[in-house]
């Protein structure tokens, strides 16, 4: 999926639209004209209250989210996992062209519609999709978490649950701290379709958790199972010299 912000403040999307994208329209709903098949062929409003200005937009293989001006956070798509926040749904609901905003709004398994995130008093400033997870950095330089696949096999909620051998239940709906200890956080990143999430701290140090490509330095990285090896379900140094450059190996993407 793309998403763009506008400069009065809206967004619009287009792309696979098999749980919804925020813009009101559901995966194979026939007769749409915006659709072909599972996918919006031409850019769609995402659907907020009036007066909603977004800052940011982060998508993910099967989800989105949006920091808004006032610094709410709104997801949507996807929730499968939980990744969207709150209940886990299965991403599917009936929804009506002209249909209560609030009716919508309370229902965890509309996916098409964007769903407000409940950061208690932290303020979010950055965002970083996976797969089937989101994390995000706060504005007192802590991160925070949530969703993962089932048994969450990569950690990629950065707090110690998951990992390689995890026999379920090791995913979150709500939002969990990643172990960053006292570390401030300035930067965050991650990819739409990855299992992991790398962070900057203030001190310029690096460190990434969940399914990561920097294997030489994961602890017990000589294990001969493979998911010991490419997974950490805490946040782990990743050594880089900026400015420095390096011939390697290319390693494996998503897959």
């Amino acid at each position: 999926n793309t998403c763009v912000i506008l400069d009065n403040g809206s967004a619009m999307c287009w792309g696979r639209e098999v749980f919804g994208f925020g813009t009101g329209l559901q995966g194979y709903d026939s007769g749409n004209p915006g659709l072909v098949g599972s996918n919006r062929v031409t850019p769609g409003e995402i659907v907020m209250p009036n007066g909603s200005k977004f800052v940011e937009i982060v998508v993910g293989q099967w989800h989105g989210c949006g920091i808004l001006e006032n610094s709410s956070l709104y997801c949507w798509g996807g929730n499968e996992y939980g990744q969207r926040g709150g209940a886990v749904g299965d991403g599917q609901c009936i929804w009506e062209e002209n249909g209560d905003y609030n009716a919508w709004q309370s229902d965890p398994d509309c996916g098409p519609y964007p769903m407000h995130v409940d950061l208690g008093d932290r303020v979010p400033i950055s965002l970083a999709l996976g797969e089937a997870h989101t994390c995000v950095l706060m504005e007192d330089g802590g991160v925070q978490c949530w969703g993962g696949q089932p048994m969450n096999p990569y950690g990629v909620l950065g707090n110690g649950m998951g990992g390689y051998g995890s026999s379920g239940g090791e995913q979150s709906e709500v939002p969990v701290n990643a172990s960053l200890g006292n570390h401030s956080v300035t930067h965050i990143a991650g990819h739409g379709m990855s299992r992991g999430t790398c962070v900057l701290l203030q001190n310029n140090s690096t460190y990434c958790w969940g399914r990561v490509s920097w294997t030489a330095h994961i602890e017990g990285s000589d294990a001969a199972n493979w998911g010991e090896y490419y997974a950490s379900n805490v946040p782990i140094h990743v050594p880089v010299v900026f400015g420095s450059t390096e011939e390697a190996d290319c390693l494996p993407g998503t897959w």
